[in-house]
Parts: C-alpha cells; sequence; structure tokens
C-alpha cells in the first residue's frame, strides 16, 4: 500500500476500494458461518501476481477460493469485531482520498511544471516517455493531461499491459517512427508517451531523449532498463535526460525505498561499476573495452547485444538459482549432507549440478549425486 501510495493518489485510492470490497467479501462469508481457507488463498494470491492491477480477474479469483466451517478454534465474535474496526479505519481513508481532486495533486501538477520548464517539446527530441509502475497510474495522468496537452496541439498515448498487441505496435510507431525505420509523416507522431514497465525491454523509442520516472521500482537496474529505451545506440542526440520523482520524506521514512535503492546500487557499482549515473550518484565505470573495440556500428549486433544486457541483472547464474531454491523450498537443499558444495575442498564425496533448460527460464534442475 505504501508503494502504491508513493506511485499516486489514484493507485493507494484504487486500492484502498478494493480492500473495502475484500472486507465486505469477507464479512458476508463471515456471516455465513464460512471463513476463506488461508492456503488456498495465499496460493490464489501467487497465481494472480501482479495481475492485481485487473479488479475483475481479483474478485474473480477470490470467489473460486474454497470457503470452510468456522469451528471453534475460531472466535467468530472478535473477527467480526476486528473487521468492523479495521472497515471503519479504510472508509475514513477512502473519504479523504475521495476528496482529493487532480488539481489538488501536487505531484500530478509538478510533471507538468517539469516537463514545461525543461522545454521538452521544444528542444532536441520534442518528445517524452514516462514510466510508472502501475497501470491505475498511467491511466491517471494520461486522463489528466490528455486535454491540456490535445489544447497544446499536442499528441498523448498510453500503454499498458490492457494494450493489445496489435494497438501496442501502433502506439510505438507512432512515437518512435524514425527508429523502426517506418517512414516520417506517413502517421500522426505521438509527443507524450505513458507506459509502465511493459515497455520497458527490447523497444527501440530513441526519437525521444526525455524520460520521466513518476515513480521508482525496487530493483535499479529496471530505471536503467527503461532509460535504455531512449538511451541507445542510433540515437541522434548527444545527451538523455532522466527525471526521478523522489519520495516525500514523511513516506520515504516509512518505506525506505530510497535507501534499498542505493544499496543495491552500491552493490552494483562495486561489482561491475556504473558506466553512467542512476538516481545522482557518482559514476564508477569499469571499463572492460568490449564496446571500445568496435569501430563501425552494426545495428543488428549491437541492439542484440543491448537486449542481453539489460536481462543480466536478473539472469545471472546466481540469480536463478536463488530464484529456483526461494521456488522450491528448503526441502531440497536439506537432503544434501553438510559439506556438499561446489568449488570448495571438502571431505565429503559428491557432485552438484546445476543447469538450466535453453528455451525455459523456469526450467531449472539442482542435482546431487553421492559418490
Amino acid at each position: 500500500l505504501l508503494k502504491r501510495f508513493e506511485s499516486s493518489i489514484e493507485a493507494i485510492r484504487t486500492s484502498i476500494n478494493r480492500l473495502v470490497k475484500f472486507y465486505e467479501y469477507f464479512e458476508k462469508a463471515l456471516a455465513s458461518g464460512k471463513i476463506l481457507k488461508s492456503h488456498a488463498f495465499q496460493k490464489a494470491l501467487n497465481q494472480i501476481g501482479n495481475s492485481l492491477e485487473d479488479e475483475a480477474a481479483f474478485f474473480a479469483e477470490i470467489e473460486r477460493i474454497e470457503l470452510i466451517s468456522l469451528t471453534a478454534e475460531y472466535d467468530k465474535s472478535q473477527m467480526r469485531k476486528d473487521i468492523k474496526e479495521d472497515l471503519q479505519r479504510l472508509n475514513a481513508l477512502k473519504i479523504d482520498l475521495d476528496r482529493i481532486p487532480a488539481y489538488a495533486d501536487r505531484k500530478l501538477q509538478a510533471l507538468g511544471e517539469l516537463l514545461a520548464k525543461d522545454r521538452v517539446f521544444e528542444n532536441d527530441g520534442k518528445k517524452c516517455l514516462v514510466f510508472t509502475q502501475y497501470m491505475d497510474t498511467a491511466e491517471y495522468i494520461y486522463k489528466n493531461l490528455k486535454e491540456q496537452m490535445e489544447k497544446q496541439g499536442q499528441r498523448i498515448s498510453i500503454l499498458t499491459g490492457k494494450t493489445a498487441p496489435k494497438e501496442r505496435e501502433k502506439i510505438i510507431m507512432a512515437f518512435a517512427p524514425r527508429a523502426n525505420k517506418l517512414q516520417v509523416g506517413l502517421v500522426p507522431e505521438t509527443d507524450l508517451l505513458i507506459s509502465t514497465d511493459v515497455l520497458s525491454e527490447g523497444q527501440n523509442l530513441q526519437d525521444a531523449n526525455y524520460v520521466v520516472n513518476y515513480d521508482l521500482p525496487w530493483n535499479p537496474m529496471r530505471i536503467v532498463q527503461r532509460v535504455g529505451r531512449v538511451d541507445r545506440i542510433g540515437s541522434d542526440y548527444q545527451t538523455v535526460t532522466a527525471a526521478v520523482f523522489w519520495p516525500e520524506s514523511a513516506l520515504e521514512d516509512i518505506l525506505g525505498l530510497m535507501r534499498r535503492l542505493e544499496e543495491k546500487i552500491k552493490k552494483i557499482a562495486d561489482t561491475i561499476g556504473e558506466p553512467s549515473t542512476i538516481l545522482g550518484e557518482t559514476e564508477t565505470p569499469k571499463n572492460f573495452n568490449a564496446l571500445a573495440r568496435i569501430k563501425t556500428e552494426d545495428h543488428a549486433v549491437l541492439d542484440d547485444m543491448e537486449r542481453e544486457s539489460e536481462l543480466l541483472p536478473a539472469r545471472t547464474p546466481y540469480q536463478m538459482i536463488l530464484t529456483h531454491l526461494r521456488k522450491e523450498g528448503e526441502k531440497g537443499l536439506k537432503e544434501i549432507s553438510s559439506g556438499k558444495r561446489s568449488g570448495k575442498i571438502s571431505k565429503e564425496n559428491g557432485l552438484v549440478i546445476f543447469y538450466r533448460e535453453i528455451k525455459s527460464l523456469e526450467g531449472i534442475h539442482l542435482l546431487y549425486y553421492d559418490l
């Protein structure tokens, strides 16, 4: 909830509305002598994952959860009291949030002021790409900037997980026809594109040179990937501007988003260096002389290299093993005898093999053989 509050008023408002509906559903089940089965509820949440953006899908999934009868171990009267108290707090918060109009939203106003101050639609690329983590926030920004942009004779588009593939391609081509080798003037060009991170990998959008991070992800490499949509080989611009909205200080004290991001950035810098700043920190490049030896810009090869490099932080063998182990739990690890490890001398004789299927990131296998 705090993370969505950091994103936008609309994101936290939508979350509170959904919470109220969920509590009401829970209260209704409780009144009929039923309760949501804990294990099934957790499983459903895991299956839904990021699709919590889709309210209809969320409640359709919730309603499929098995309900079980209340037994003596449950204090029904206390549960009713707790639900009532929570609903009172949530409804009070809902009322306060509903009272905040878009014109009183300082963050939204600051976005418009930033674009005007930097004369984004007058200088260099004359286009802007705004990234947000949440669909609710993207739709909120689009709704509240659309009229203003059109009055100024500028075109605005939105791209989220709801956007159909064919429509997505049209939006991308309208925003960056040159980068995608489309004849200029064939379609009306878009000046401002608002997108979720569905657009943060594998797209050429270097017709623009200005990116806004309206909110911040937990992973700093996601910021790099966002900016990497316009800061690409073949760009006509000498500089690319990446604007970042930081959380309010009171919210940051509780959330700790910037603190965690800075810690992760430091680890990245200590390990592989930072060729460019992410959040304004000092650059610490470590040149391994790979790209420096490339004299000609073979775009097909270089684009492939860029895509691979963007994926590296999330797909290193260490990260894949860690993800696999978290997914499989501790059971398999506990079956391995003490002292069995890879790359270190041990008195125990054994072999641990890790491998991944070529076409499947999820096809990960960890085997142990006692020799």
